[in-house]
């Protein structure tokens, strides 16, 4: 589980962030700093005194992501060229703030107002800047109804990460947030596949289901064994060269009519651009007719969805981590009896303490926590 921290003016500047990133940063699951919000300024002359606040020196470690406030296209993708040239890698645009001072200039949430001026926002920012851009947004401004044709304002666009604050303009922070909503919203993916025995358990309690899970070794031996029946090239994208040479051996073997190609990606919290631009390369090469990628969840999904407009692919893509790692012998999965118990979790949790601990420990705490929430 990652953990993101808010960016809240007066509160979260670069002392808080050097003092949260020493104390209680961890290399396994990196917390992401959104920096308080910037606005373009419109003769386009920066502010030394505020630019200091992001630059590199001023955030040793910490992975940041700066945060624009704007209503004109052109200029926010002027400022998001000035912060590429900083160093940063992704750059948010503030569409959730509801101050009455912000959305009084149509900025912030009162974009919301008026989905065709949101709509050429967004058209304006993609058309001039380059590299990854997140979201942040509120449902509406008056009622939750709004957000269907605000959510599919943002699927026309290249959005790297949508962050939803399931709150309309009108409630400011007050009352209940509409979890309705989001769960719309994550209901838009392609596919949801139940791969946990969390879910199933959360199916059962809540919803009174019965549902199978379906892990994701299962869905790599269905998808090879389809695509070695026509023949086809697969290609892996993530882990060490020395485990994607082992699964190119092991595959030859297996899965005599595919192709197997590969590319491992430098092992580090944060990638690039650099480092994204040599990946999508890798996979447009090669064009392949099955893609997975193996980088650890949810670095690995986030990596997908927010690159999936830059692959040249029209194939079914995976995202299925320890996979890898399964099928190349380098790691064990768990034993038949675990698997049929739902113990794949505390298996591997017995097996890799310090780095799977805050995932299945915590994330499980909360998960369960949530569920009886709902009950």
């Amino acid at each position: 589980m990652n953990y993101y921290a808010a960016p809240m003016e007066g509160l979260t500047d670069r002392i808080w962030r050097q003092a949260h990133q020493r104390w209680f940063g961890a290399p396994e699951a990196p917390v992401r700093y959104y920096a308080p919000f910037l606005s373009p300024p419109e003769n386009r002359v920066l502010i030394k005194k505020k630019m200091a606040e992001l630059a590199p020196a001023a955030n040793p470690g910490a992975p940041v992501i700066p945060q624009l406030l704007a209503k004109d296209g052109e200029l926010a993708a002027w400022m998001i060229g000035e912060l590429r040239a900083l160093g940063y890698t992704e750059v948010n645009l503030n569409l959730g703030c509801p101050s009455g001072t912000v959305t009084a200039k149509g900025k912030g949430s009162g974009m919301l107002r008026d989905p065709a001026v949101l709509d050429a926002f967004l058209d304006a920012v993609f058309s001039h800047a380059e590299g990854p851009i997140s979201v942040k947004t509120r449902l509406g401004v008056s009622s939750p109804d709004e957000f269907a044709a605000i959510l599919d304002i943002y699927d026309r666009h290249p959005i790297c990460e949508l962050t939803i604050h399931p709150r309309v303009m009108r409630q400011l922070y007050r009352g209940q947030a509409d979890r309705a909503a989001f769960a719309e919203a994550l209901l838009k993916g392609d596919a949801l596949i139940p791969d946990g025995a969390s879910i199933v358990l959360a199916f059962k309690l809540l919803r009174h289901e019965k549902i199978e899970r379906i892990a994701g070794w299962d869905l790599f031996q269905y998808e090879m064994k389809k695509l070695n029946a026509k023949g086809g090239t697969c290609f892996f994208l993530g882990s060490s060269e020395g485990t994607l040479q082992k699964i190119k051996a092991k595959a030859a073997g297996l899965y005599p009519n595919i192709w197997i190609e590969t590319y491992s990606p430098p092992y580090k919290a944060e990638f690039s651009e650099e480092d994204n631009r040599r990946m999508i390369e890798a996979v447009n090469r090669v064009t392949p007719d099955l893609l997975w990628v193996g980088m650890t969840a949810p670095k690995q999904e986030k990596w997908a969805y927010r690159h999936w407009n830059e692959l040249d692919i029209h194939c079914h893509c995976g995202t299925i981590g320890a996979v890898f790692d399964f099928f190349a012998g380098t790691m064990e999965r768990a034993p038949l009896w675990w698997q049929e118990h739902s113990l794949e979790w505390l298996y591997r949790l017995l097996k890799e303490p310090k780095r799977m601990w805050r995932r299945y420990i915590i994330g499980n705490t909360l998960f369960i926590w949530n569920i009886f929430r709902e009950m």
